[in-house]
């Protein structure tokens, strides 16, 4: 999936345009440094001087407050690569209930009594192993339980 961006110059709103075509827009001038760009999926627009890569030199002053952003601008003639997928294993005291290959949603099992909690947890899935505790009703004991991240 490409990036899609947008960007705000005098009043308009333009986009969604590709990263490549944010980024050829910065060399030639299309863009000016003090003009609001931001990605989809963002809440908050940064000012353009603040996104590497978009523009050749740079001569803005930098401010510390504002995130920077990157643009991913891929080599002449290649793709980008996909988007990472993990998946997650259930380990000690865990029941997956799904999972969509950046989070999953899990459920608690006591190892002890075999009591399973009613509630469900959502977390990221990283690379290794990921523990949480919870508290058995039954037993009356702090559990501890974990799931495992890997790369697909």
């Amino acid at each position: 999936m490409i990036d899609q961006w947008y960007y705000w110059r005098g009043g308009d709103v333009v986009g969604p345009i590709s990263g490549l075509a944010l980024s050829e827009l910065g060399t030639s001038g299309g863009i000016e440094p003090g003009d609001t760009v931001w990605r989809e999926g963002f809440e908050h627009g940064v000012p353009a001087s603040r996104v590497k890569n978009l523009f050749p030199s740079v001569d803005a002053p930098v401010e510390p407050a504002a995130p920077v952003v990157e643009v991913a601008v891929p080599p002449a003639g290649r793709a980008m690569p996909p988007p990472r997928r993990a998946r997650a294993v259930a380990g000690r005291g865990t029941i997956i209930m799904g999972q969509d290959g950046k989070t999953v949603r899990y459920k608690m099992k006591c190892t002890t009594c075999g009591h399973e909690d009613s509630s469900s947890r959502s977390a990221t899935i990283t690379r290794g192993t990921t523990r949480t505790k919870f508290h058995c009703p039954k037993c009356r004991k702090l559990r501890v339980t974990e799931f495992n991240g890997v790369d697909c």
